[in-house]
C-alpha cells in the first residue's frame, strides 16, 4: 500500500531533564520521512502517570481542533523493532481504521483477551503500554469528554473507554529500558519492562500458531459426516454406587438421547479424591483402547446439558475435531486462560478446568495411560498439561450440577463454588464470542439440520420462517429453534441464516427477541431484511418496556396489583410469602427484577427503540398491531404466548410490530 502523501504527526512528551530519552527518540525517528516528529514538553507531576494523561489530553485537544484523521502518541522510551517498515504501519492503520478502531498500538507490555482478526492484527480488551499508539479521529470526542481530574492512568483508562483497540503483530515497537519508569515503581527494576513485552508477544505467537495450524488448507474442505442419525457415541459415566442421587440425575440427562451409548463405570475409590478421578479416567481409556474405540465420551455424574446442546451440531463438532487432530474436546469448562476460534463453534484453549463432559480421541489414549500422575495433581489441570490440542464448544453445552461436594478439591465443597466457576467462565467466553461475531472471525458452516432448511422451504408454496418456535408449531411455516424436536429445524437466530437473499415471504417470532443481546438482535434484524423478498413482512411480538414503567409508576392500579399477585405466586413463591403477609400492596420492584432477569431476558425494548432498529436494518412501513391481528391473512392468529401465561397478562406485557421490506420501486 503506498504511503500517505502527508507525513504522520507524531507527538513525543519529554521532560526537559530527560536528555538521554530525548537523544534516544530523536535517533529512532532520524531519516524516517513518513513521520513529522514533535517533541512536546511533558506536564510534570509527582505522579508521573497523571502527568502523562494531562499531556496526552492536550495533544488530543489540539488534533481535534485540526480535524486530523489520526496521529501517533509516542513515549520517549519507544524504539522500533526489526519488524517495522512504513508499509507494515500504513497497511495496518488502514485495516484497523476499516474495522472502526479507536486505538492501534505498535506493541503492548500487557493485554487482556487478545483475538486475532487478521494475520497482522489483534483486537484486545485492555492493555498497558502507550509507547507507540495511533489515535483515530473517531475517538477524539470520547477522550475529550472525560474529566481531567487527578487519577487517570492513560492506558488503563483508555481501555475502559474503548471497545475498539488493536495491536500490530509482530510488534513494531517496544520500550527501551532506561532503568526507571514514569508509570509504576515496579517497572524500575532493570530488565523488567523488556521481559513484559517478550512475554506478551509470546501469547500472540501462540495464538498465531494455533490460527496457522487450524486454518491450514488441509482442513478447508473436510469430508461431511454421513448418517448422523445412526451414530451412538460410546459414553462412559463415572459414578460411585452409593451416589444414587447423582445416578438419577445423570440418567435423566441422557434420557431420549439416542446418540449416546451409555456405560456406567464404578468410580475408583482413593483417599485422595483427585487420584480416584484420574484412576477412573485411566480405567475407561484402557478399556476403550482394548475395545478398539476411536473416540469416546467420558462423563461425570454431575454433568448437566445446557439449552445450547444440539445433537446434530455436537456430532458434527466431534467429527470435525477428530479430523483436525484434536486430543480432547470439552463441552463446558469452569476456567481457562485464553481461547482462539477454530470453526463451527469449536475453540482452542491454552488450559481448562473441569472434566464433566470430555470427548477423548484415540491419539490421546497412550498420552493418558503413560503419563505420571502424582498425588498432588488434579485431573483437569493434568490433562491440560499433557494434551496439546484441546478444543471446547461455545456456547457451553455442558455444566456441572452443584451437589455441594467435590471429588477434586476441598475448596470446591463450598456450596455454589462450582456454579460460580462456570458463571465466570461463561462471562469470559461471552466476551470472546461478542468480538468474534462483531468482526466475523470464525468460519461457520451450518449444522446438518440447517443445511436442510433451504430444501424444506423450496417445497413450500409460501416461504414462511418461524424463529424461536418453542412448542408453538405453526402449520404452513418452517418452524425453527435452538432446541430441535419433532418437525422443528435447528436455527440460531443470532447467526447468519443459511438462506440466500430475497428468499422468504414472511418471518415471525414471538417472545424470543428479548433473549438476544443488542448486538445479536441487530444481526437478526439485518438477516431478516436480507432473506425476505421485496415486499416481505417481518412480524415480532415481545415484552414492552413501557409496561414495566407503568407498573412501577402506577403500582396501586388494580390490574397492576393483579399482575404482581399472579407473577409472584407463579414464579417467586418465596417473595410472595415474604410480602403478602403484611397485607399491603406488593412491591413492583420485585416483579420488575424478576421480569428483567428470571427468564434469561437480555434486552427489553419500547416501540420507539425497536422502530429505529428496524429502520436501521432497512425496513419501512413499520407499525404496531393488535395481538393476533394483521392486514396480511398469513400473519393472523399466530401468537401463542397467551396460552402459556394468562391471556390478560400476555396482552398487558406484550407488543406486536410488523415491518416491510419494500419493493425496489417503493410500493
Amino acid at each position: 500500500m503506498p504511503m500517505s502523501s502527508a507525513p504522520i504527526q507524531v507527538y513525543v512528551p519529554n521532560l526537559k531533564k530527560r536528555t538521554d530519552r530525548k537523544a534516544s527518540i530523536l535517533a529512532q525517528y532520524a531519516g524516517r520521512e513518513e513521520f513529522e516528529l514533535h517533541i512536546v514538553p511533558a506536564i510534570e507531576h509527582k505522579h508521573g502517570a497523571w502527568g502523562l494523561w494531562k499531556t496526552f489530553y492536550q495533544i488530543v485537544s489540539m488534533e481535534f481542533q485540526k480535524g486530523s484523521p489520526y496521529f501517533i502518541f509516542c513515549e520517549d522510551d519507544h524504539q522500533f523493532t526489526s519488524e517495522y517498515t512504513p508499509d507494515v504501519l500504513f497497511t495496518n492503520i488502514h485495516r484497523a481504521d476499516a474495522l472502526g478502531a479507536d486505538l492501534l498500538s505498535g506493541g503492548m507490555s500487557w493485554m487482556d483477551k487478545p483475538i486475532q482478526v487478521s494475520d497482522k492484527l489483534f483486537w484486545v480488551n485492555a492493555f498497558n503500554g502507550m509507547q507507540f499508539t495511533v489515535v483515530f479521529k473517531r475517538f477524539y470526542a470520547s477522550i475529550l469528554s472525560c474529566t481531567t481530574e487527578e487519577g487517570h492512568v492513560t492506558d488503563s483508562f483508555l481501555s475502559r473507554l474503548s471497545d475498539n483497540i488493536f495491536v500490530i503483530y509482530p510488534y513494531i515497537s517496544t520500550q527501551a529500558d532506561f532503568g526507571y519508569s514514569d508509570a509504576t515503581s515496579a517497572n524500575n527494576q532493570k530488565g523488567r519492562v523488556p521481559s513484559l513485552f517478550i512475554n506478551t508477544l509470546k501469547q500472540l505467537q501462540w495464538h498465531n500458531k494455533v490460527r496457522q495450524f487450524y486454518q491450514h488448507p488441509r482442513f478447508e474442505n473436510l469430508p461431511s459426516l454421513e448418517s448422523p442419525e445412526d451414530i451412538a457415541l460410546p459414553t462412559y459415566i463415572i459414578n460411585l454406587p452409593n451416589r444414587t442421587d447423582r445416578k438419577r440425575h445423570i440418567e435423566l440427562q441422557f434420557a431420549e438421547h439416542e446418540e449416546f451409548d451409555l456405560h456406567f463405570v464404578n468410580a475408583c475409590s482413593h483417599s485422595r479424591r483427585n487420584v480416584g478421578l484420574w484412576q477412573s479416567i485411566c480405567k475407561i481409556v484402557k478399556k476403550a483402547d482394548m475395545d478398539g474405540e476411536d473416540v469416546i465420551l467420558i462423563c461425570e455424574d454431575d454433568h448437566t446439558f445446557t439449552p445450547n446442546y444440539n445433537r446434530y451440531l455436537f456430532l458434527k463438532q466431534v467429527w470435525e475435531a477428530g479430523l483436525m487432530g484434536t486430543d480432547m474436546l470439552s463441552g463446558g469448562i469452569g476456567g481457562f486462560g485464553y481461547l482462539a476460534p477454530v470453526r463451527n463453534g469449536l475453540f482452542w484453549v491454552d488450559w481448562l478446568w473441569c472434566t464433566q463432559f470430555i470427548v477423548i480421541y484415540r491419539r490421546a489414549f497412550s498420552k493418558i495411560l503413560n503419563a505420571e500422575f502424582n498425588d498432588t495433581d488434579v485431573a483437569d489441570e493434568f490433562l491440560s498439561r499433557i494434551l496439546t490440542n484441546k478444543l471446547i464448544t461455545l456456547p457451553f453445552i455442558s455444566i456441572q450440577r452443584d451437589f455441594g461436594y467435590s471429588d477434586v478439591t476441598i475448596a470446591n465443597n463450598r456450596k455454589g463454588e462450582i456454579t460460580r466457576y462456570f458463571e465466570k467462565s461463561k462471562e469470559k467466553a461471552d466476551d470472546y464470542l461478542r468480538v468474534i461475531k462483531k468482526y466475523g472471525i470464525m468460519k461457520h458452516e451450518f449444522t446438518l439440520r440447517d443445511e436442510n432448511i433451504a430444501s424444506i422451504l423450496s417445497g413450500m408454496p409460501i416461504k414462511a420462517l418461524h424463529l424461536g418456535c418453542g412448542e408453538n408449531i405453526l402449520r404452513g411455516w418452517l418452524n425453527t429453534d435452538l432446541h430441535t424436536h419433532g418437525p422443528v429445524s435447528y436455527l440460531d437466530a443470532s447467526e447468519p441464516f443459511p438462506l440466500e437473499k430475497n428468499t422468504l415471504d414472511y418471518i415471525f417470532s414471538e417472545h424470543m427477541f428479548e433473549h438476544l443481546s443488542y448486538e445479536s438482535g441487530v444481526s437478526m434484524l439485518k438477516e431478516c431484511y436480507r432473506t425476505l423478498k421485496p415486499g416481505g413482512v417481518l412480524r415480532l411480538t415481545m415484552p414492552r418496556l413501557d409496561f414495566l414503567i407503568k407498573l412501577y409508576n402506577e403500582p396501586y392500579k388494580e390490574i397492576h396489583q393483579q399482575y404482581a399477585l399472579w407473577s409472584l405466586q407463579q414464579f417467586s413463591p418465596r417473595m410472595y410469602a415474604d410480602f403478602i403477609q403484611k397485607h399491603e400492596d406488593l412491591p413492583m420492584a420485585l416483579v420488575i427484577n424478576n421480569f428483567m432477569h428470571l427468564w434469561g431476558h437480555q434486552m427489553i425494548y419500547d416501540y420507539s427503540s425497536l422502530h429505529r432498529m428496524l429502520e436501521n436494518a432497512g425496513f419501512n412501513n413499520i407499525k404496531e398491531c393488535l395481538m393476533g391481528v394483521s392486514e396480511y391473512p398469513y400473519l393472523q392468529r399466530l401468537e401463542h404466548h397467551g396460552y402459556v401465561i394468562p391471556k390478560w397478562a400476555n396482552e398487558l406485557e406484550s407488543m406486536t410490530i410488523e415491518a416491510v421490506k419494500e419493493n425496489i420501486n417503493g410500493v
